[in-house]
């Protein structure tokens, strides 16, 4: 187990040519978050007291953002993307900030458009493959997939519109949900996670107070942890979750509550990261889900726009 102790921050911003500025060395606050849904991941970054002249550089010219964060230990990237908004402004009469908005495959989300034809015979995976090329031209490339199904279809498919609608179809029709991470498109599916190591989340790991049950799924607080990542694994006792409330005028809803986890595995759906390198916010806050029981209807990390 690592020490969660003294905090790290990496936020590098870049241009188009290679160059780059380290913003680390001034106050750097952020909030990044993002569900296992085909809407972007987000990040707002503020930086604090940064020089009039280098504001405006980076207002013209930065755009690549990167964002390392955690403990000595265990720090590691929770952001990589680009810039849709750097404005200037003021906390009061002395301090500034520079206020960058951030998104992860937002260009292929909103412009990556795909024009092909499957001959007959085409299989799931011809599919993907196909989707990922025309999105691989904004930037997002392949990330993990599972094993996808061997049926081959007897007509010709022609694929024609957005990417992403065609990506949420084919998701679908797997039975798994697909996002982007870092500029990797993940396929996942609803009842498995990502490859790796499940994050164990107790006391001595940095779990904040008692996890919860809600109509959203499990919500869990614990100490900015990097490798808690969308559509991977956390284990969490069975005994430190806190029991939903039954609503007695509702009592069709409470058969909807998501299930608990006996052998205390769970999926991360959602996971928002906060942090202030001159502040108390260090914090990592997720929701999870157990997927072999009762799934969330609804919620941040299954609502997509």
């Amino acid at each position: 187990m690592t020490q969660q102790w003294l905090r790290k921050v990496s936020l590098i911003l870049g241009d188009e040519d290679g160059e780059a500025l380290n913003m680390s060395e001034l106050r750097v606050a952020f909030s990044v978050q993002g569900g296992v849904v085909l809407t972007p991941k987000h990040a707002d970054i503020l930086i604090f007291n940064v020089a009039p002249h280098t504001a405006q550089r980076i207002q013209k010219e930065f755009r690549c953002v990167e964002l390392q964060a955690g403990y000595a230990d265990n720090a590691g990237l929770i952001f990589s993307g680009t810039a849709i908004q750097i404005r200037r402004a003021r906390l009061g009469a002395t301090d500034t900030y520079l206020h960058i908005v951030a998104t992860d495959g937002d260009a292929a989300h909103n412009f990556s458009v795909v024009h092909a034809t499957l001959a007959a015979g085409w299989a799931a995976a011809d599919a993907h493959q196909t989707l990922t090329q025309s999105a691989a031209l904004y930037g997002v490339t392949a990330g993990y997939a599972p094993e996808f199904p061997a049926t081959r279809m007897p007509r010709a498919k022609t694929m024609f519109g957005m990417s992403r609608d065609y990506l949420d179809a084919l998701a679908a029709s797997m039975d798994a949900t697909c996002h982007v991470e870092d500029g990797q498109l993940q396929v996942v599916p609803n009842h498995g996670y990502l490859p790796g190591e499940a994050v164990v989340l107790n006391a001595q790991t940095g779990l904040i107070g008692l996890p919860q049950q809600t109509f959203e799924g499990i919500i869990a607080r614990c100490l900015l942890n990097p490798a808690i990542k969308r559509g991977a694994a956390v284990q969490i006792d069975l005994s430190s979750i806190q029991h939903a409330r039954y609503d007695p005028g509702w009592t069709a809803m409470n058969e909807k509550l998501p299930s608990l986890a006996e052998d205390g595995l769970y999926k991360v759906l959602y996971v928002q990261h906060r942090g202030d390198t001159r502040g108390a916010d260090w914090t990592t806050e997720l929701i999870c889900a157990d997927i072999h029981g009762k799934m969330p209807l609804t919620g941040r990390g299954t609502l997509a726009v």
